[in-house]
């Protein structure tokens, strides 16, 4: 019965909506918002602590009720090698999670191929952003997607940010460090970047398999032995 019991809170688990996003690594708390810019890829430098495996990169939605337009996002390392990238649809398609400590604002996710970071090189995170027609989709400006600068954040432990990044250019495009004059040197924070836990379904799918094969077993040992019957002897 014990089994049984477990078996069955096992298969609600499986079918319970569980997060897949761990921990984003930046957390706002508070900062300056513009979002101004005609074109430009911006965002910030960072170097780890130790090896770590990422699965998401987001960009900041500072009224989270949507993003007026798409974003592209990528991640590069200091040889301008793109290691990873994405598009963050417009509106509300992409997946919120983690409201952070900002109490307006969230983080929009989208899925990437698992990319592995190692300490002892500098990592460039880059948004695209673009206040001009050419971006609006139908050449009709339709309003603007805020980034955060001179902003006090708290950073994931593996997490050493560095500077901010910048370049003016009308696609994404790797952003050495740098930073828009009167601005802080600190960093740009739009873009962000996410580890993932594993699937929950393989891993309850797999404690499931388990403990209906501890629960055959178990019932196959409760059944009781056929007896001879001495008459047919």
């Amino acid at each position: 019965m014990k089994v049984q019991k477990v078996l069955f809170f096992a298969s609600y688990l499986i079918l319970s909506p569980l997060s897949e996003v761990q921990a984003q690594v930046i957390n706002f708390v508070e900062g300056q918002v513009y979002g101004t810019l005609a074109e430009a890829t911006l965002g910030w430098a960072f170097t780890v602590n130790e090896t770590q495996t990422y699965n998401y990169l987001g960009i900041w939605d500072e009224t989270a009720d949507g993003l007026e337009i798409p974003h592209e996002i990528g991640l590069w390392d200091s040889s301008e090698n793109l290691l990873a990238t994405t598009t963050i649809a417009s509106g509300t398609d992409s997946i919120a999670a983690f409201p952070t400590t900002e109490p307006e604002g969230i983080f929009r996710w989208e899925r990437i191929a698992p990319v592995t970071l190692t300490p002892g090189e500098t990592y460039h995170l880059g948004a695209f952003y673009c206040t001009s027609d050419f971006c609006m989709p139908g050449g009709e400006y339709i309003g603007v997607d805020s980034w955060v600068s001179d902003a006090t954040a708290s950073f994931d432990p593996n997490i050493d940010s560095q500077d901010s990044t910048f370049i003016s250019a009308r696609v994404l495009s790797f952003p050495p460090i740098g930073s828009i004059a009167g601005l802080s040197e600190q960093g740009n924070f739009g873009p962000n970047i996410a580890a993932a836990i594993p699937e929950p379904l393989t891993i309850l799918g797999s404690m499931s398999t388990l403990l209906t094969m501890s629960y055959y077993r178990k019932t196959s040992r409760m059944k009781p032995k056929a007896k001879s019957n001495p008459l047919t002897k």
